[in-house]
């Protein structure tokens, strides 16, 4: 479904994911005035992997000072 989509039209639907899921998710918290950045970075950021850099966590030794990139 994601496979072959531009970094940008990632991004865009991370966008849109993000207007809802904060809602969905939290249903405990009120609905209006929700401030996302109390909640964490899973609604604040977008993490694009591509191959060549899952490739570098994966084959990583586990050295913690060069552990993969992303």
């Amino acid at each position: 479904m994601l496979d072959g989509a531009s970094r940008d039209n990632l991004r865009k639907r991370f966008r849109e994911w993000r207007t809802t899921a904060v809602e969905v998710e939290n249903l405990k918290r009120p609905r209006e005035g929700v401030n996302v950045k109390l909640l964490g970075g899973r609604y604040l950021v977008f993490v694009y992997v591509d191959e060549e850099a899952l490739v570098s966590v994966l084959a990583g030794e586990g050295d913690w000072l060069d552990p993969g990139w992303v």
